[in-house]
């Protein structure tokens, strides 16, 4: 693995930490109170060092078709966890979801069903690369063309046809090792910076009530 791969997941790695310590920021802040969006933060923060520490090494394997479904499975966490500035009572979202009903069937404080395509609309103004990466990776999650031509190949001129299954079928460019990395970084990052958001929210809360 090219070196300067081996420094991004390097500096991957080390995102699971920052994670930890939000995570721990949250718990701590407002005198150790703890509300709906707190909870919420935590499973996502715990879903974000999982995946990954599960990424860096499917990046390490140069097993791209895993590494994008993972990829995909961040940005859910980022577009999800916004939703709890999207409703009348952030707090009150971690009941339905507790109770296992999908966001699609939540509605939003403009009264639109919260579906993954409200979702990532709400956030494309912050993020403008949101719904291309997005669109990309679903193709990792549904059987479609990444799966297709991970492992068939057609010669046009002479018709042949040629079949890679297992490790014969990942052979990513380094470049696209590089892109995926990136991506997943800075969608870490957007999910690290709702985290903080809310963290700083719930401290200033926290100031004013004491003050009171």
């Amino acid at each position: 693995m090219r070196e300067d791969i081996r420094k991004r997941v390097g500096v991957l790695r080390a995102l699971k930490k920052t994670c930890l310590q939000e995570a721990a920021n949250l718990a701590t802040s407002d005198d150790g109170r703890i509300f709906g969006v707190d909870l919420i933060a935590f499973a996502v923060l715990n879903r974000s060092i999982s995946l990954t520490d599960g990424f860096a090494s499917m990046i390490e394997a140069r097993n791209i078709l895993c590494a994008g479904a993972l990829l995909r499975l961040q940005l859910d966490s980022l577009i999800r966890f916004n939703a709890c500035w999207l409703v009348k009572e952030p707090h009150s979202l971690v009941v339905p979801l507790l109770n296992g009903k999908p966001l699609s069937q939540i509605k939003s404080g403009d009264g639109k069903n919260m579906t993954d395509k409200y979702l990532r609309t709400r956030l494309q103004s912050s993020y403008p690369w949101l719904d291309s990466v997005y669109q990309t990776t679903s193709g990792f999650i549904h059987l479609s063309r990444p799966h297709m031509a991970s492992v068939t190949s057609f010669g046009i001129c002479d018709s042949t046809f040629e079949l890679r299954m297992g490790e014969d079928a990942l052979q990513p460019r380094d470049e696209d090792l590089k892109e995926a990395l990136d991506a997943f970084g800075v969608a870490t990052d957007a999910l690290i910076h709702l985290v903080r958001s809310w963290h700083f929210t719930k401290s200033v809360a926290g100031e004013q009530r004491n003050h009171d």
